[in-house]
């Protein structure tokens, strides 16, 4: 909730005279060799479930070059991925082995959308206020790079951890802006983001897996690389249009 609280915060500052947009989010996201240490100790349960689906809400300030269709969106994001596990076989055995995990991210990026067919155009987005075909003006490339903190938590029965880390990213996507108004633009995207070397420290050390032996480094299974797509869509809006009419 705080860090909601501080990206609705940031919103209201930039809206009075800024272009600013605000993003929601569906995360798919696979980390493979954390989930095979999920696999040990939860069985096949936790294949392509371990913290794999999430949602991510975003801020952004806009701003573009002269004569080119280039642009550039610095935004802060928050993200919240979860999981819930237990092994039903030893379950079966009266022995409760029930994993809470939670993967959260506050994420500072720039985002960089090129505008391949309309490259030397002078488009005054949002694209209806000019002539011509929504796809040649709406439609980009998005380049992507930043970094965020990574807060992971985890509870296994009464044994609880967390750690943080501050991870970098890059990732590539695109999108297609369609004009509503002079002041809403909305815009459906997708992108790829892959995270180097995330590392949860204290991942491997929980107690035993699911056949009672202790976990081993063999599999480095708290070090990993996150590959995720992220299905979206963004409202942007232009205060400074409404400001033209009197709007403060």
């Amino acid at each position: 909730m705080k860090q909601l609280t501080i990206i609705l915060f940031v919103l209201s500052v930039f809206q009075i005279q800024a272009q600013v947009g605000l993003s929601m989010s569906y995360i798919n996201q696979n980390a493979d060799q954390w989930e095979e240490l999920a696999i040990e100790q939860y069985g096949n349960s936790a294949e392509n479930n371990f913290l794999n689906s999430g949602y991510e809400l975003g801020v952004d300030y806009w701003w573009r070059i002269e004569k080119f269709r280039i642009e550039f969106f610095p935004t802060l994001s928050y993200a919240l991925l979860t999981t819930k596990l237990d092994n039903p076989l030893v379950n079966d055995l009266g022995l409760i082995r029930e994993g809470k995990y939670n993967q959260s991210n506050i994420g500072l990026h720039l985002k960089t959308n090129i505008y391949p067919l309309d490259f030397g155009g002078d488009c005054d987005c949002p694209t209806w206020k000019k002539d011509g075909n929504v796809i040649k003006k709406g439609w980009f490339i998005q380049l992507i790079g930043g970094a965020k903190s990574m807060i992971t938590k985890y509870k296994f029965n009464d044994y609880s951890s967390s750690d943080q880390s501050i991870l970098f990213e890059a990732g590539l996507g695109t999108g297609l802006d369609i004009g509503v108004s002079e002041f809403l633009t909305v815009t459906p995207y997708i992108n790829y983001i892959h995270t180097f070397n995330a590392e949860w420290l204290q991942l491997d050390e929980l107690p035993t897996n699911a056949n009672g032996f202790p976990f081993t480094d063999e599999f480095n299974s708290n070090v990993t690389d996150m590959n995720r797509l992220v299905f979206g869509v963004r409202l942007g809006f232009r205060f400074d249009e409404l400001n033209k009419y009197g709007f403060r």
